[in-house]
């Protein structure tokens, strides 16, 4: 049970502590940072043949590694864990498929991820506004302020758990005394935020907007980029550290370089499941883990020019999924229906049954019965009516996590 204040304490605390990590990583990436070149797949799994339980003996070739996902590591994790290093930090899952999962990250792989973050985002020397899942206030506070500022960081922490209009209006009006700054946040948070300000006349505008951990709706990127006057910088990543992806300034996503090996296994439908080999963490490595992400891929090159796989869209992880008897429908297609709607705010879809699905709907300012016709007719021209129930609601809960799911599959397996 938390004393008064304890919260604050704590949240001050750990953002100072960040702030000292972050400097040594810094120092270490300015060093080192041409030695993640160096980090190749076959230095990786001679690693792992020679010191790693699970993988001892098999060599330098990965044919010889199988597959492996998350329920092979829970249950043999400490054959995966190297022995004999004590600088190690556990990670978590954010468990929004089940109970969390644990890994180990060694020094070198945080100050990795935080070196390729960095250099796409460009964000090194900006205001950091950080949008995502904090505990910022106690369990029973309801605060007018939703932020807190961080004295000497140059950075802000906003709850997402306290979002409302008047929170909305007093963290704007803040926002717009910050010069140079750059938003990190769930696309679920940024939209919301971009949504107020167009819906209010609010100008307010970000050097770069930087979102992950949720999947990227089209009409997201449409509100986001219109509201604050930039473009949107997407990066998919997991506690796993085994892949990563960034997207273009064509809405397609491509490897980070150097970052992992990745390997993309055909699952149908015209789809393939992300599965990644660590290249920078020594402490717990992962070779060909699967991720249960699933990504579409275009056969020919990407516009912008980039050289790795030309990943059209991210469809989320397979229970990511509304299945119907003779088709699968992705969380993506669900953001482009929203789209053909008006005065829609937000939007779950729940399958409950192999033949029920609950679409939680809460409505945006001005919604009427044309609105409700339109809304009624798109859905129904994808998801069966008998199958299909709409629900009014006020607010849509976000997970333990802060991260908002549109899509529910409880009947996956």
């Amino acid at each position: 049970m938390f004393e008064k204040g304890d919260v604050e304490k704590l949240f001050y605390r750990e953002k100072y502590y960040k702030f000292f990590i972050r400097k040594i990583f810094d120092i270490y990436n300015f060093l080192f940072a041409h030695s993640y070149k160096s980090n190749n797949l076959k230095s990786i799994l001679a690693l792992c043949s020679r010191e790693i339980d699970y993988y001892k003996g098999k060599g330098t070739d990965i044919r010889y590694y199988g597959y492996i996902d998350n329920n092979v590591v829970r249950s043999s994790f400490n054959s995966f864990a190297r022995k004999g290093l004590s600088i190690k930090k556990p990670g978590y899952t954010s468990g929004t498929t089940g109970s969390p999962s644990k890994y180990l990250w060694d020094f070198r792989s945080m100050a990795a991820e935080q070196y390729f973050q960095n250099k796409y985002f460009g964000w090194s020397k900006k205001y950091k506004v950080v949008f995502r899942g904090e505990k910022l206030f106690e369990p029973d506070e309801m605060p007018e302020k939703i932020y807190k500022t961080v004295p000497f960081i140059k950075e802000m922490y906003i709850s997402s758990f306290h979002i409302n209009d008047n929170t909305l209006k007093n963290l704007v009006e803040k926002l717009k005394t910050i010069p140079d700054k750059c938003l990190w946040a769930y696309p679920s948070t940024a939209f919301i935020l971009a949504e107020y300000c167009i819906r209010t006349g609010e100008k307010l505008e970000f050097d770069v907007v930087a979102t992950s951990s949720e999947t990227l709706l089209d009409n997201q990127v449409e509100v986001i980029e219109k509201a604050f006057n930039c473009r949107i910088k997407d990066w998919y990543g997991h506690a796993e550290r085994a892949a990563a992806l960034i997207r273009c300034e064509h809405g397609h996503y491509h490897e980070v370089e150097n970052y992992s090996h990745v390997e993309y296994i055909e699952r149908g439908d015209n789809t393939c499941e992300i599965t990644g080999t660590t290249l920078h963490n020594r402490i717990m490595p992962l070779i060909r883990y699967m991720t249960n992400d699933m990504v579409e891929i275009s056969p020919g090159k990407c516009p912008c020019g980039h050289q790795s796989t030309n990943i059209l869209k991210i469809h989320g992880r397979r229970s990511s999924y509304i299945d119907l008897p003779n088709k699968r429908i992705p969380e993506c297609l669900f953001g482009c229906l929203i789209k053909k709607t008006r005065n829609v705010f937000q939007f779950q879809v729940v399958q409950t049954k192999q033949k029920e699905i609950i679409y939680k709907i809460v409505k945006g300012e001005g919604f009427n019965q044309e609105d409700e016709k339109l809304l009624l007719n798109t859905i129904y021209g994808t998801l069966p009516r008998e199958f299909c129930t709409v629900k009014y609601v006020d607010s849509i809960e976000r997970d333990k996590s802060g991260k908002f799911r549109y899509v529910i599959n409880e009947n996956a397996g």
